[in-house]
């Protein structure tokens, strides 16, 4: 602890600005509702970069902890952390609250402060980007050797024009719509489909033509109906037929009580494999997907079918306000958070698909329009993918206003992007970065990397950041002690670095957070190497 502040003591010269108050282009942003004007932040701190030392009071209850490590004193700990905003005293409290319940056998109550814990976690990393000059590593199929393919899903989106309906009377909007509105092109759709219906020839047609990948999220009534050996063949010939890449998410989310194979993991395994085989053997340009919900965690290992059965591994999840539509429950998590476990779990061995995510910005337990919460969801998620989850080789945004569209019972959350200026400008903003694949068969051909000590940077770079806090954050970059950038942009904080205009040699790049109040909340800091 005393090392941590004499670190930070050292970043009191940062807080000299190069010259006059400097501040970047206009923006637009949304605080409480309301869009505002916003600027890129004046080129000096807010405060000096000292973060405030912990109480005695906190200092007295973590150490009654340590002494008696009850569940209590862990809970008294991490709460009284978080009224001082000692967000690693916080966080380490929670972890080690979670362990306790983890010991007596109450895996939920762990869960909940795992959870708590990931909410108070600050992190800091920076990142340089460069071109990519490896061949790569051995693929999955239709894996892209570099890059995220973007998806999405948009039959449910009501300010799409140009609907047209396929051989099962399923309605479909044409893709062109969208990426007009998004401004960029995407590389997959995806539509749900009952697991018996006759392939959907005309959908995946139209996908075909305009160089784009069908992904049926394919759902079975029941896992018996795997058993109907005439209807696998028939499908996986037509997929051999259809001679072009298509992804099969076959029964998702089984690890939630909510789907009609969950409860039963050597049945579900058994059928997954039945299924992959069949699909394997006679349409090599398609790709299974497997797919958990993002929770419950501690089951999804026991639904796992195997790796050579699996192409491709898949999480569904969704950032929310409020736990199951109870507003005495706000949502907590990072969306980092719940891809993380799936992540570190197969990412090794599997690229990784986030096969639905979407942040709402409306929830039907408030009726009251936020708009900022999806906006901030959007920038630090898309800026995470490229720089902290590389081996996410996909991610689909859930485009429907379940408000309107879900089953009865289910209308909770507006996800749609096309419906708030805001969000969509979200969107479009955070979408725009080259790690992005718009068609099958592109590859990215730049990358971030993480910027460490040593690095030899030469003419112009293009720095970023990944961060992660419980509060809104204003990022201030620094080089020897002169602010170069500040922004309140949520996101990646990325700026452009023209060291030619530096003297060669060592240089030291920093990164401090604030919160929205100008409080000091953690920093990191480089040695890198400028050369000619």
């Amino acid at each position: 602890m005393r090392r941590a502040f004499a670190s930070l003591r050292r970043w009191e010269k940062y807080i000299r600005a190069p010259g006059p108050v400097q501040a970047g282009v206009c923006a637009v942003f949304a605080l409480a509702g309301t869009v505002v004007l916003s600027e890129d932040l004046p080129l000096r701190l807010p405060a000096p970069p000292v973060a405030a030392r912990p109480s005695a009071r906190l200092l007295g209850l973590r150490a009654r902890a340590i002494a008696r490590p009850y569940g209590p004193n862990w809970r008294q700990t991490a709460d009284a952390g978080v009224s001082e905003r000692q967000y690693a005293i916080a966080a380490d409290a929670y972890r080690r609250e979670a362990a306790v319940y983890l010991r007596n056998g109450d895996v939920q109550g762990a869960r909940a402060e795992l959870t708590k814990a990931g909410r108070y976690q600050v992190a800091i990393a920076a990142f340089v980007r460069s071109p990519i000059v490896s061949a790569g590593r051995g693929r999955a199929r239709l894996e892209p050797a570099f890059g995220c393919y973007l998806g999405a899903y948009i039959d449910r989106d009501d300010r799409l024009p140009g609907a047209y309906v396929d051989e099962n009377s399923q309605s479909h909007k044409r893709t062109g719509p969208f990426e007009e509105i998004t401004g960029r092109p995407h590389a997959t759709y995806f539509m749900y489909m009952s697991y018996g219906r006759p392939f959907p020839w005309r959908w995946a047609n139209a996908l075909k033509r305009e160089g784009q990948i069908p992904h049926i999220a394919w759902e079975p009534a029941s896992l018996y109906l795997v058993d109907d050996e005439a209807y696998l063949r028939q499908f996986s010939g037509e997929c051999a037929r259809f001679n072009y890449p298509i992804f099969l998410r076959f029964a998702a989310e089984m690890n939630g009580k909510w789907t009609p194979y969950n409860g039963r993991p050597d049945a579900y395994r058994r059928a997954f494999r039945k299924v992959a085989d069949a699909i394997h053997r006679a349409a090599p340009k398609a790709a299974m997907i497997w797919c958990p919900n993002a929770i419950p965690v501690d089951t999804i290992a026991a639904y796992y079918p195997g790796d050579d059965a699996v192409d491709w591994v898949g999480v569904n999840f969704y950032s929310v306000l409020f736990y199951d539509n109870d507003r005495r429950r706000p949502a907590m998590e990072d969306p980092t958070d719940l891809l993380r476990p799936i992540y570190d779990r197969y990412a090794a061995r599997k690229p990784i698909a986030v096969g639905e995510w979407a942040a709402t910005h409306l929830a039907a337990c408030e009726g009251v329009a936020r708009p900022a919460f999806a906006a901030e969801k959007i920038a630090r998620f898309y800026a995470a993918l490229p720089r902290v989850f590389p081996r996410v080789k996909m991610v689909n945004w859930y485009d429907a206003n379940n408000l309107r569209e879900a089953l009865t019972g289910r209308r909770l959350n507006n996800y749609q992007i096309t419906d708030d200026r805001i969000v969509l400008e979200a969107y479009r903003a955070a979408v725009n970065d080259p790690w992005f694949l718009g068609r099958y068969g592109e590859s990215a051909d730049v990358a971030e990397h993480r910027l460490g000590n040593g690095a030899g940077l030469s003419g112009t770079v293009r720095l970023s950041a990944w961060t992660k806090a419980p509060v809104r954050t204003r990022s201030y970059w620094a080089v020897d002690g002169r602010i170069r950038h500040a922004t309140a942009r949520p996101g990646a904080a990325a700026w452009t670095w023209n060291t030619a205009a530096e003297k060669p040699g060592s240089h030291r790049v920093s990164l401090l957070l604030y919160d929205a109040l100008g409080r000091f909340i953690a920093g990191g800091g480089w040695t890198v190497k400028v050369t000619r």
